[in-house]
């Protein structure tokens, strides 16, 4: 039975840092996302409550932008009611764009997670891409600034 006690004692001891480094980050990051999403593009955190993250996809050979509304930890879908929204390119050339939502089902118009602008980029365009997401949705707003390099991946 000592054999036992001293040996739980030695196992606190010894991942006591562990535990305690791992509760603080949870506390410290608790909705930590990778850079990279799941359909490769950029992480755009946009809300201030951290309830959802932007992940901003460009399809450099169709010219294609699009962008896909996440969970905080970036894994899975969330739902947004809204039929587009605002993307603000700054670079390599000024534009203002529309993404209109690609919605799930017939039986839900007005909620998506996807949203697609149609062909708007010279195809083929290399360079980086800079700009600002918004969206203004049952009374919340949401903007989230984003970079877009393709020699860093």
């Amino acid at each position: 039975m000592r054999q036992v006690i001293t040996g739980v004692a030695w196992w606190f001891i010894l991942t006591s840092p562990v535990i305690g480094y791992a509760v603080y980050e949870l506390v410290r990051h608790p909705y930590r996302h990778p850079d990279i999403g799941p359909h490769g593009g950029v992480i755009v955190e946009w809300d201030a409550s951290h309830e959802t993250v932007a992940e901003v996809v460009i399809d450099r050979q169709c010219g294609i932008l699009t962008v896909y509304v996440l969970d905080p930890w970036a894994k899975r879908s969330r739902d947004l009611q809204t039929r587009s929204i605002t993307l603000t390119l700054d670079a390599p050339k000024p534009m203002v764009l529309k993404l209109v939502s690609v919605p799930r089902g017939w039986y839900q118009p007005d909620w998506a997670s996807q949203f697609s602008s149609g062909r708007v980029l010279e195809p083929g365009n290399r360079s980086e891409f800079i700009g600002t997401l918004r969206l203004v949705t049952n009374g919340r707003q949401y903007t989230g600034h984003f970079t877009t390099d393709e020699g860093r991946r």
